[in-house]
């Protein structure tokens, strides 16, 4: 499972669908269920390095692939264009998204930003419920062993959302989801590349558990400047992965 994110996006909400026409009542939401659909899936893919970096994404073949339609598979693919997930090549067509070192720091400084002007005004009493289950999950992990790359990117994901819940700012919570997914593939090498990354995300949790929003806020800073001062390592280990997909 993806983080609580943007992966959760219901495009039913959405009252038109690009270019596709839509002529009745039930051809609107067979369209929505199946850009939805293709939408989610395609999302997971592309959070999980299932296609490296600069793959072109062909609607025909795409939609063979998850056996769906082609017209559902482009308008998704729009959609996660605008997530910063794909971009279009006029030559290729629609790519995965190819992600620099400086894009990779940029997005880690964006979420310290955020997440720290959360945590300074976090309440003790409302983060405790998602603190308690998030620090216990880290908790029976680490006395388990049984880190996954894919289960260490979806607990931090879970943790950042769930302190950015608490600023009852709807935008810090989309930011902030939105750089999770585009994370989420970076954060299954972190583990692997950094020593203390397990130990470390155990701690915050269990920090955030606490709601001490000075105490928060410290860590949080010293959790993006250890991912920044080896983000060459990180990168790299990240662009192996990537390889290695392909």
């Amino acid at each position: 499972m993806i983080p609580q994110s943007g992966l959760d996006r219901d495009l039913s909400a959405v009252p038109s669908v690009g270019s596709v026409v839509v002529r009745s009542p039930m051809d609107r939401s067979q369209v929505r269920q199946g850009v939805n659909s293709a939408y989610t899936r395609l999302k997971a893919r592309l959070c999980t390095n299932h296609y490296p970096p600069g793959t072109p994404l062909g609607a025909d073949a795409l939609a063979h692939d998850l056996e769906m339609g082609a017209t559902a598979v482009r308008e998704a693919l729009i959609w996660l264009a605008a997530e910063r997930l794909t971009e279009f090549d006029p030559h290729s067509g629609f790519v995965v998204k190819r992600a620099t070192q400086s894009e990779i720091a940029d997005l880690y400084n964006l979420n310290q930003d955020l997440l720290e002007a959360v945590a300074a005004r976090i309440d003790r009493t409302v983060a405790a419920s998602d603190g308690a289950r998030l620090f216990h999950q880290a908790r029976r992990i680490c006395e388990t062993d049984g880190w996954t790359s894919a289960g260490f990117a979806e607990l931090t994901g879970r943790l950042f959302h769930a302190i950015a819940g608490r600023s009852d700012n709807a935008e810090a919570v989309y930011a902030v989801s939105g750089i999770s997914d585009r994370l989420h593939g970076v954060r299954c090498v972190e583990w692997a590349v950094l020593p203390a990354a397990a130990a470390e995300l155990a701690e915050l949790c269990h920090i955030f558990y606490r709601a001490e929003p000075g105490e928060l806020s410290g860590s949080l800073t010293a959790y993006h400047a250890y991912r920044l001062a080896r983000i060459e390592e990180i990168c790299d280990a990240f662009g192996k992965t990537a390889l290695i997909a392909a």
